[in-house]
């Protein structure tokens, strides 16, 4: 989760807070885009 945080610019516990794992980022992103 460091190296995605990271490349968008947040901390890996601010991405944790809206995704529980890093299986579920791709979902967040097809979902917000």
């Amino acid at each position: 989760m460091h190296r995605p945080a990271a490349e968008i610019g947040v901390g890996a516990t601010t991405l944790y807070h809206h995704v529980r794992d890093k299986g579920g980022l791709p979902f967040l992103l097809i979902y917000e885009h």
